[in-house]
């Protein structure tokens, strides 16, 4: 071989080979776009722009998580797909579009369900920021965030004077980058309003796109390209925010690199990771369950009832008030009668192990609102694994154990009222308490 074309034949191979060695990280993302809100105007291009974005991430050599229209469940259980994957990544990567709130200085990223009226359910039905950002600095190397969610969010006007907490209907609050090695970029600045835009993406995606696969170009580099973007498409009404504290560089396509294959409006296969029925006996099936926080060995946990009182006086008798032992709380059933035929339904993700259910009847608060309202008798329970079987409760204010038939493990459990101990007052049918024994 003529010496002059080794010599071209090394350069090639020395090249290739620091592309390789570059692209080689392991580079994972989760890329979530939410639209359809059911509570507060949808919006018409999260879902675009995270389609968009995880075509692009993925041609930049991500492995890319996407949620799209996330509700609450699968907001939880999307995030633990992506947590799972972090272990060994050299880079993190998290792209948000869609509704946003703060309150007490914290940012909240809403899924489509998200409906609340005070800052507790606030905290119950949204994913906080601070533990997104948490996760990814504990478990990678380099940690990237990207949200484009300032938009204006009619839900925290809701909050507005309740008390010592407090929400903002003006974007988000500014975040504490304390870990090193990571960026938190904005699509606008703190307490400002981010436009969703007139085209297929948001201004901040559309040039995030445009800016992203450029070999060669660092990260802080590469942002402040995408900023220029966005100013001038909002005529210098919106500026994005980055906070930094990266101490190496990061190229999405190092030098010497060649940039991806243009991007044809998110045309490729995207990794969803939508909501999973989990298989509600009817009629439960069709009714919103009441989401809220798990702890534990348990990650998502969730009630839902077919009917359910209407609040009064300050109290709401919703199926998820089972979940606090012990408690001045209850679930109410909400149809004219007895309560005979109603139905609430405990699910869990992943499947548990259990072999009894404890349960407190009736409506706990006192003896004499315990005597007022009806209490179950007879129930019927029925768990996703096949097993039904009856049980006579006692009219007791007294925690009681029900046993399985056998030990189950599985992702729902139901007790549906036959029968009653009528109240002398109201014909309202309540429960305190109702949750499976798990580890026991």
């Amino acid at each position: 071989m003529p010496r002059l074309l080794r010599i071209a034949v090394i350069a090639c191979i020395a090249a290739l080979a620091f592309a390789g060695t570059a692209l080689a990280d392991k580079r994972v993302a989760l890329v979530v776009g939410n639209s359809a809100y059911r509570a507060v105007p949808s919006l018409a291009n999260p879902v675009n722009d995270a389609t968009d974005v995880s075509a692009k991430l993925r041609a930049l050599g991500f492995t890319v998580f996407t949620g799209l229209d996330l509700d609450v469940a699968g907001f939880d259980r999307t995030l633990r797909e992506f947590e799972a994957a972090l272990p060994d990544a050299d880079t993190a990567l998290f792209y948000y579009a869609g509704h946003g709130i703060q309150a007490d200085g914290q940012n909240y990223l809403l899924p489509i369900d998200a409906s609340f009226g005070d800052v507790a359910g606030l905290k119950r039905q949204s994913v906080a920021l601070g533990d997104v950002l948490g996760e990814m600095q504990a478990r990678a190397g380099t940690v990237l965030v990207f949200l484009d969610a300032c938009r204006d969010n009619p839900l925290s006007q809701v909050l507005q004077g309740t008390g010592r907490s407090a929400a903002s209907n003006r974007g988000l609050a500014r975040v504490d980058v304390s870990a090193r090695n990571t960026l938190v970029v904005f699509a606008t600045g703190p307490g400002k309003i981010a436009a969703d835009g007139d085209a297929r993406n948001s201004p901040f995606t559309t040039a995030f796109l445009a800016h992203a696969g450029t070999p060669g170009v660092e990260i802080e580099s590469l942002m402040k390209r995408v900023s220029a973007g966005v100013l001038q498409a909002t005529n210098g009404q919106q500026e994005p925010e980055r906070l930094s504290r990266l101490t190496s560089e990061f190229y999405f396509v190092p030098p010497g690199g060649t940039a991806p294959a243009e991007d044809k409006g998110g045309s490729g296969p995207v990794e969803l990771l939508q909501p999973k029925p989990i298989g509600l006996p009817p009629p439960a099936e069709a009714q919103a369950c009441k989401w809220f926080g798990a702890s534990g060995q348990i990650r998502s946990e969730g009630y839902c009832a077919t009917s359910v009182e209407a609040a009064a006086g300050g109290k709401t008798y919703e199926a998820g008030n089972l979940g606090f032992a012990h408690s001045n709380t209850a679930w109410c059933e909400g149809v004219a009668g007895d309560g005979i035929g109603q139905m609430v339904v405990y699910r869990m993700d992943p499947a548990q192990s259990f072999s009894t259910i404890s349960l407190e009847n009736g409506y706990t608060k006192s003896q004499d609102i315990f005597d007022k309202n009806s209490r179950p008798r007879l129930v019927r329970l029925k768990a996703s694994d096949g097993q039904e079987w009856q049980a006579e409760l006692t009219d007791s204010m007294e925690t009681q154990t029900i046993s399985l038939p056998k030990r189950a493990s599985v992702t729902w459990v139901s007790l549906t009222v036959l029968s009653v101990y009528p109240g002398w007052k109201y014909q309202d049918t309540c429960l305190s308490y109702f949750r499976p024994d798990f580890g026991g």
